[in-house]
């Protein structure tokens, strides 16, 4: 269609010389229409050219329906693989039995579980002894002090009964003092057995 419509405008060109057109024609139209061809034509190789990338949208086509045949044939393989799947687990269970030794049978411990159980109990029984030793040690402590509470007690009582004694001395050397100027008050006054009648009275 393009080249139709170019044909009059080509050959009327020729017709009226270069850079001359008909006076039915617009110049104005036929120069854009001369500028278009170039991109026309460019336009065109990029079609024809295999390397040109073309942009499609993408069409969802529904798969045709199954038959019965071709559905076991299509879930053969997923058992198969399923089982290939399940072959691993199963030496593995399988494998049990031997390791715990034959028909089920629990294999024995090892030498180095057998030889920590005794290093163990000795631990424990170490452990006991410090405990029963920090227990005596305690009770023998709660003793002292109750002994070292009891002769607090009985040096207070002691120191009481000094502190009275004391007072006591205190006084009868008052009275001492007391019974000592009265005789020698009365020793101006009274003959000597007067003294003596005197030191009987306040003692």
């Amino acid at each position: 269609m393009l080249d139709r419509s170019l044909r009059p405008a080509e050959a009327g060109a020729g017709a009226a010389g270069p850079g001359e057109v008909r006076g039915n024609v617009d110049r104005v139209l036929f120069k854009d229409l001369v500028d278009m061809v170039p991109l026309v034509e460019s336009l065109m190789d990029r079609r024809t050219n295999p390397s040109y990338s073309r942009r499609a949208s993408l069409v969802y086509t529904p798969a045709p329906a199954k038959k019965g045949g071709d559905l076991k044939s299509a879930k053969t393989p997923q058992t198969l693989s399923a089982k290939k799947r399940r072959d691993p687990g199963d030496t593995g269970n399988k494998s049990t039995p031997d390791s715990n030794g034959e028909n089920g049978s629990v294999a024995p411990m090892t030498q180095s579980g057998a030889e920590n159980k005794p290093k163990d109990k000795d631990e424990i029984g170490l452990l006991r002894e410090q405990v029963d030793e920090l227990q005596k040690q305690l009770v023998e402590k709660e003793e002292a002090l109750r002994s070292a509470e009891s002769t607090v007690s009985e040096m207070n009582a002691v120191y009481s009964t000094v502190d009275g004694l004391k007072r006591q001395v205190a006084e009868k050397e008052a009275l001492i003092k007391y019974a000592n100027s009265q005789l020698q008050n009365a020793k101006v006054n009274c003959p000597p057995a007067c003294n003596y009648i005197v030191l009987y009275i306040f003692l």
